[in-house]
């Protein structure tokens, strides 16, 4: 009950964090916390249920899924940063080009 509670919690602060920031480090940050909030009730369910391994293979995939999204997104930040001297969001198109 305390795990799921602190799940639901962490999901909370993800999705404010996402929805209130206006730079991609802080979205990131948001998108980071959602997948860990996701991770620890599907780690929880699994243990409550008597299958402690299910939960923990779906919260290993979740975790590399989280990971491998935070350092794409880092890379552009900072090749953002790099050529326009700014941490916005909104010169991330330009970068396709």
């Amino acid at each position: 009950m305390i795990v799921t509670a602190l799940s639901a919690i962490l999901v909370g602060l993800g999705l404010v964090n996402l929805l209130s920031r206006k730079t991609l480090i802080g979205v990131l940050m948001g998108v980071h916390l959602l997948c860990l909030g996701a991770t620890l009730l599907f780690v929880a369910v699994g243990l409550s249920n008597g299958m402690p391994l299910e939960g923990h293979a779906f919260a290993i995939m979740i975790a590399l899924g989280g990971m491998g999204q935070l350092v794409a997104g880092y890379a552009a930040a900072i090749r953002n940063y790099y050529l326009r001297s700014e941490a916005g969001m909104h010169g991330l198109k330009e970068l396709r080009q």
